[in-house]
């Protein structure tokens, strides 16, 4: 365990905030459908890549061991998030340029150089709480973005039929309001449990309530937190409308990791922007 790590019998409920969920956040999300196609949209002759927030650096990882050629940079907010994808990245070796984790707001990116390609995994364009900071969110990779370049953004379908969805937390078989445990796994010596509680708002925005608990032997040195999420609801249209107003493209729609062409009842919305 590095030094930026905590052991979990250190923490107790007064120490343990949203921020230590770096040091378990690989155990939570072992997501990895998404690694083809992010892969399958760089081209051939892309130079610089960013992972749009970057987590702890799984997904910048994979890309840069299928196009070690490419300079890739993991991007996040979060400070802890950025030490975790560095110590994931500490002494990689071989052909090409190890990955770079670096602190950025999704809405004020500031970098020398331009990106070839701007990843935007998953949900994570619809964790922006507001349409004024999606737009700035759109604004900012713009400038960021070179001549020639794509942004890759990628977004759950809600009103995709229940048996073909893909957005995670959200289980249309679960009673809104209702806790339900979704994640037991082995964390150090204890384990790491994950309460959920969904709910559907009036509009189609989605909302969790998450309670996480880190089990010990000790049962004095548990600890709990609880962290909120929420997700706004997009359909293509309102996606389209929000590009425009950048000055941004549209230029292709997939509705699945497979490249298949979007459709209504497709479980994702996965649109390049040039």
């Amino acid at each position: 365990m590095g030094a930026d790590q905590v052991d979990a019998a250190q923490m107790t409920h007064a120490s343990l905030g949203y921020e230590n969920r770096a040091q378990f956040y690989d155990i939570e999300y072992s997501e990895t459908r998404d690694h083809g196609f992010l892969t399958s949209m760089i081209g051939s002759g892309s130079q610089r890549i960013m992972v749009l927030p970057g987590g702890t650096g799984t997904t910048a990882l994979a890309l840069h061991q299928a196009r070690p050629d490419c300079a890739t940079f993991s991007v996040d907010i979060e400070p802890e998030m950025v030490l975790a994808a560095r110590a994931r990245f500490e002494g990689i070796a071989g052909a090409g340029r190890a990955p770079v984790s670096v602190w950025g707001d999704m809405t004020d990116l500031a970098f020398d150089q331009p990106f070839d390609r701007i990843l935007v995994a998953r949900e994570a364009f619809q964790m922006l709480p507001d349409v004024a900071t999606a737009l700035a969110c759109l604004a900012s990779m713009k400038q960021a973005l070179a001549p020639g370049g794509q942004i890759v953004l990628d977004i759950a379908n809600f009103d995709c039929p229940a048996a073909r969805s893909d957005l995670n937390y959200y289980d249309t078989s679960r009673t809104e309001g209702q806790p339900y445990l979704d994640c037991r796994q082995p964390y150090g010596a204890g384990l790491l449990l994950r309460h959920v509680t969904q709910y559907s708002d009036p509009n189609g925005d989605r909302r969790f309530q998450l309670s996480y608990q880190i089990e010990t032997e000790e049962a004095e040195k548990t600890a709990r937190f609880e962290a909120s999420l929420a997700l706004r609801r997009y359909d293509l249209p309102a996606v389209k409308a929000l590009v425009a107003q950048t000055g941004l493209t549209c230029t292709t729609v997939y509705g699945d990791y497979d490249r298949s062409s979007f459709t209504a009842d497709a479980p994702r919305i996965c649109c390049i922007l040039e």
